[in-house]
Protein backbone atom coordinates (compact mmCIF):
# COMPACT_ATOMS: atom_id res chain seq x y z
CA UNK A 1 0.00 0.00 0.00
CA UNK A 2 1.24 3.24 -0.68
CA UNK A 3 0.47 5.26 2.32
CA UNK A 4 1.99 8.29 1.33
CA UNK A 5 1.07 9.66 -2.12
CA UNK A 6 4.33 10.65 -3.19
CA UNK A 7 4.09 10.07 -7.20
CA UNK A 8 1.17 11.34 -7.29
CA UNK A 9 2.36 14.66 -5.71
CA UNK A 10 5.26 14.72 -7.72
CA UNK A 11 3.58 14.31 -11.20
CA UNK A 12 1.07 16.40 -10.20
CA UNK A 13 3.52 19.42 -10.13
CA UNK A 14 5.80 17.76 -13.25
CA UNK A 15 8.30 16.72 -11.42
CA UNK A 16 11.11 14.19 -12.42
CA UNK A 17 12.60 11.72 -9.55
CA UNK A 18 15.98 13.31 -10.02
CA UNK A 19 13.94 16.85 -9.51
CA UNK A 20 12.72 15.55 -6.34
CA UNK A 21 15.61 13.58 -4.98
CA UNK A 22 17.64 16.97 -5.42
CA UNK A 23 14.94 18.70 -3.31
CA UNK A 24 15.44 16.52 -0.90
CA UNK A 25 19.31 15.71 -0.86
CA UNK A 26 18.88 12.30 -2.15
CA UNK A 27 19.87 9.93 -4.48
CA UNK A 28 17.15 9.26 -7.33
CA UNK A 29 17.40 5.69 -6.32
CA UNK A 30 16.67 6.62 -2.73
CA UNK A 31 13.59 8.54 -3.86
CA UNK A 32 12.46 5.81 -6.32
CA UNK A 33 12.30 3.32 -2.89
CA UNK A 34 10.48 5.85 -1.10
CA UNK A 35 7.74 6.41 -4.22
CA UNK A 36 7.74 2.68 -4.52
CA UNK A 37 7.03 1.63 -0.96
CA UNK A 38 10.20 -0.18 -1.32
CA UNK A 39 11.87 1.46 1.64
CA UNK A 40 10.18 4.40 4.55
CA UNK A 41 10.50 7.47 4.34
CA UNK A 42 12.36 9.27 7.41
CA UNK A 43 9.68 11.75 8.78
CA UNK A 44 12.25 14.72 8.17
CA UNK A 45 12.60 13.73 4.57
CA UNK A 46 8.36 13.63 3.89
CA UNK A 47 8.16 16.82 6.45
CA UNK A 48 10.76 18.26 3.97
CA UNK A 49 8.37 17.10 0.94
CA UNK A 50 5.55 18.88 2.14
CA UNK A 51 7.31 21.73 2.61
CA UNK A 52 7.91 22.02 -1.03
CA UNK A 53 4.81 21.02 -2.13
CA UNK A 54 3.02 23.31 0.61
CA UNK A 55 0.96 20.17 1.80
CA UNK A 56 0.12 19.16 5.30
CA UNK A 57 1.39 15.56 5.96
CA UNK A 58 -2.33 14.62 7.27
CA UNK A 59 -3.33 15.44 3.63
CA UNK A 60 -0.17 13.83 1.45
CA UNK A 61 -0.94 10.68 4.05
CA UNK A 62 -4.74 10.89 3.27
CA UNK A 63 -5.56 11.19 6.70
CA UNK A 64 -6.96 14.30 6.11
CA UNK A 65 -9.06 15.47 2.61
CA UNK A 66 -8.14 19.16 3.43
CA UNK A 67 -5.17 20.42 3.33
CA UNK A 68 -4.08 22.69 6.32
CA UNK A 69 -0.59 23.14 5.69
CA UNK A 70 1.45 24.88 8.31
CA UNK A 71 5.12 25.67 7.79
CA UNK A 72 7.90 24.13 10.21
CA UNK A 73 10.51 23.11 8.68
CA UNK A 74 12.82 21.40 11.62
CA UNK A 75 11.09 19.17 13.68
CA UNK A 76 12.24 18.00 17.50
CA UNK A 77 12.49 14.60 18.00
CA UNK A 78 11.62 15.53 21.90
CA UNK A 79 8.97 17.85 20.89
CA UNK A 80 7.52 14.50 18.76
CA UNK A 81 8.11 12.20 22.03
CA UNK A 82 6.35 14.22 24.18
CA UNK A 83 3.44 15.42 22.69
CA UNK A 84 3.34 11.05 21.94
CA UNK A 85 3.77 10.36 25.25
CA UNK A 86 1.55 12.95 27.04
CA UNK A 87 -1.31 11.38 24.35
CA UNK A 88 -0.48 7.89 25.14
CA UNK A 89 -0.89 9.16 29.04
CA UNK A 90 -4.34 11.07 28.52
CA UNK A 91 -5.58 7.94 26.98
CA UNK A 92 -4.29 5.03 29.11
CA UNK A 93 -2.19 3.64 26.54
CA UNK A 94 0.62 1.75 27.43
CA UNK A 95 3.93 1.24 25.33
CA UNK A 96 3.48 -2.48 25.00
CA UNK A 97 0.25 -1.82 23.29
CA UNK A 98 2.09 0.69 20.97
CA UNK A 99 4.65 -1.61 20.34
CA UNK A 100 2.90 -4.87 19.77
CA UNK A 101 0.58 -2.19 17.26
CA UNK A 102 3.59 -1.48 15.30
CA UNK A 103 5.45 -4.66 15.55
CA UNK A 104 8.25 -3.18 17.73
CA UNK A 105 9.75 -3.70 20.79
CA UNK A 106 8.50 -1.33 23.59
CA UNK A 107 12.04 -0.15 23.78
CA UNK A 108 11.79 1.17 20.69
CA UNK A 109 9.03 3.18 21.78
CA UNK A 110 10.44 4.65 25.46
CA UNK A 111 12.99 5.46 23.16
CA UNK A 112 10.75 7.91 20.57
CA UNK A 113 8.92 9.42 23.70
CA UNK A 114 11.94 10.28 25.34
CA UNK A 115 13.07 12.26 21.98
CA UNK A 116 15.52 9.74 21.85
CA UNK A 117 15.00 8.69 17.96
CA UNK A 118 12.58 10.25 15.90
CA UNK A 119 9.46 8.09 15.15
CA UNK A 120 9.02 6.24 11.49
CA UNK A 121 6.73 8.01 9.23
CA UNK A 122 4.65 4.67 8.85
CA UNK A 123 4.98 3.95 12.57
CA UNK A 124 3.37 7.26 12.90
CA UNK A 125 0.86 6.49 10.00
CA UNK A 126 -0.39 3.54 11.98
CA UNK A 127 -0.79 5.69 15.16
CA UNK A 128 -2.94 8.31 13.69
CA UNK A 129 -4.95 5.89 11.54
CA UNK A 130 -5.76 3.79 14.63
CA UNK A 131 -6.50 6.66 16.87
CA UNK A 132 -8.10 9.37 14.53
CA UNK A 133 -5.36 11.85 14.67
CA UNK A 134 -3.19 14.30 13.47
CA UNK A 135 0.17 13.45 12.17
CA UNK A 136 0.83 17.18 11.89
CA UNK A 137 -0.57 17.37 15.75
CA UNK A 138 2.18 15.05 17.01
CA UNK A 139 5.07 16.88 14.77
CA UNK A 140 4.28 19.85 16.31
CA UNK A 141 2.97 21.36 13.04
CA UNK A 142 -0.43 22.25 14.50
CA UNK A 143 -2.12 22.33 18.17
CA UNK A 144 -5.42 20.62 16.51
CA UNK A 145 -5.63 16.46 17.46
CA UNK A 146 -7.76 15.39 14.90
Amino acid sequence: MNTFNLRYFRERNEITQKEMSDILNISRSTYAGYENCIDNIPITKLNDLCEYFKISIDFLSGLSNTNNFISKKNLDPKEIGKRLDDFFNKNNITKTEIANLLNTSPQTIVHITKGRNFIQSLFLYEICKKYNVSMDYFLGKTDKLK
